[in-house]
């Protein structure tokens, strides 16, 4: 074979793998850009359902703690034969709650506020719902229980003088708001408390959550 010949074979049979490899890069991109659209599909439908997931948890979590410490109130005050209480604020972003003795005169005694170490945190990611209706005074919430286990308004009110006014709910809702919501209802006068939810329709009082 002629050398100029071999030459023209050899060049002809480069362009070729060139050609080849150029197409094979391209289907290989293609199938790159399809892979991405459908993981890009699949994470739009699975990520708010996974966000859903993750709030309705930490709301049941934070609910179940409220109501494990309301019950613990009432507990504390039958057995001492002593007012106790259940506080409630919002500091450094996170809820928090504390059981202690109620005193006369502090709506939260100032050794329980500026302690600590009486505070417990719920869950990241939750806040107080505005269907909250327990006593507030600047943003601080409470739920006393005198001797008998009976919520009142005031550390000395006998059972029924003012339970029905110490009657309301402690509602959760998501950091980002929404629609979800969890709540404890302390719903009698002799203390029965009850777990709810978001409803899709107000009750009588306006209240989504009951």
């Amino acid at each position: 074979m002629q050398p100029t010949l071999k030459l023209r074979l050899l060049a002809a049979a480069s362009h070729a793998a060139k050609v080849r490899s150029a197409d094979a890069i391209g289907i290989t991109l293609i199938e790159l850009l399809v892979v991405v659209v459908i993981i890009g599909i699949v994470a739009g439908i699975a990520v708010p359902g996974w966000l859903a997931f993750v709030q309705r948890h930490q709301l049941n979590k934070s609910r179940s703690e409220v109501f494990q410490a309301l019950m613990a109130a009432k507990s504390n005050a039958t057995r001492d034969k002593l007012t106790w209480q259940f506080s409630l604020r919002e500091k450094n972003n996170r809820v928090q709650w504390a059981i202690h003795l109620a005193s006369n005169g502090e709506f939260i005694p100032a050794t329980v506020l500026n302690n600590e170490a009486y505070w417990q945190n719920l869950e990241r990611g939750v806040r107080i719902d505005p269907e909250t209706t327990i006593r507030t005074v600047n943003e601080q919430g409470r739920v006393l229980f005198n001797r008998h286990g009976c919520p009142v308004y005031d550390i000395d009110d006998e059972c029924g003088s003012t339970s029905l006014q110490a009657l309301g709910r402690i509602a959760l809702q998501p950091e980002k708001g929404g629609k979800l919501k969890r709540c404890v209802i302390v719903s009698t006068v002799i203390g029965a408390m009850r777990l709810a939810r978001e409803q899709p329709k107000a009750n009588d009082s306006g209240k989504y959550c009951y």
